[in-house]
C-alpha cells in the first residue's frame, strides 16, 4: 500500500537501540500513532486505493491517513518502532500480548531456529499464548521458560510449546491462520 516511509540512517548503526526500530520517517512522508496505538501513514507514497468492480476504493480515512494494521510508537529519539500486527494481538484476561514481542524473546534465547506464537481460546482467560518451536540442539521447554521468566511477565509466557509441524518445514512464509487453527480446542479434540 505504501513505499518506504522510514529508514535507519548509517550513522545510527552504532546505536544498539536503533536496530530495533523502523527508523526515522522520511522527508515528505507523515506517520502518527492513533489513540488505539495503530501506525497511520499519509503522503505521496500511498496508493490511491484498490480496484474493485470498475472503481477505485479508497482505503484512507477522511483526512488522508492510511491505518496500517500495525501497532507502534515513537521512541525518545523520534524513531518509529513497530510492535506487531493488530491481527496477532492476543487478549488474555484483559492483558494485551503481542505475539511478535514474545517471539522475539524466544528467538533471543538462542534455543530455537523457528517460532510462532498464536492465541488459543481459553474458557477462563479468553485466549492464552501457545508457541510452536523448532528446537536447536540442546534447546528445550524448561530452559526456554526459565529464560523467558527473566524478561516477560508470567501472563505473556506461552502455556504450551508445541513442535513445529512437519508440513510447515519447507514453507518460507509462516501461515499464522494455520497455526491458529491447530491450537483451537476443536482441532486438538479431533486430533485425539
Amino acid at each position: 500500500m505504501a513505499s518506504q516511509v522510514s529508514t535507519t540512517r548509517p550513522c545510527d548503526s552504532g546505536d544498539i537501540e536503533s536496530l530495533s526500530t523502523a527508523g526515522y520517517v522520511l522527508e515528505g512522508h507523515e506517520a502518527r500513532i492513533s489513540e488505539a496505538r495503530e501506525i497511520w501513514l499519509r503522503g505521496p507514497c500511498l496508493a490511491t486505493g484498490y480496484w474493485q468492480n470498475g472503481t477505485v476504493v479508497d482505503f484512507r480515512n477522511a483526512e488522508g491517513w492510511y491505518p496500517t494494521g500495525d501497532f507502534g510508537y515513537f521512541d525518545r529519539a523520534g524513531r518509529l518502532c513497530v510492535l506487531g500486527r493488530k491481527d496477532n494481538l492476543i487478549i488474555s484476561g484483559g492483558e494485551n500480548i503481542q505475539s511478535e514481542q514474545v517471539e522475539s524473546f524466544i528467538f533471543e534465547s538462542g534455543l530455537v531456529s523457528r517460532c510462532v506464537v498464536v492465541g488459543r481460546d481459553d474458557m477462563t482467560w479468553g485466549q492464552r499464548p501457545v508457541a510452536f518451536c523448532e528446537w536447536l540442539e540442546g534447546g528445550g521447554e524448561e530452559e526456554l521458560v526459565t529464560y523467558l521468566m527473566a524478561y516477560l511477565p508470567r501472563y505473556k509466557i506461552p502455556d504450551a510449546f508445541l513442535p513445529w509441524p512437519a508440513a510447515e518445514m519447507r514453507r518460507l512464509k509462516i501461515d499464522r491462520r494455520m497455526f491458529q487453527d491447530l491450537v483451537q480446542p476443536r482441532a486438538l479434540n479431533n486430533a485425539r
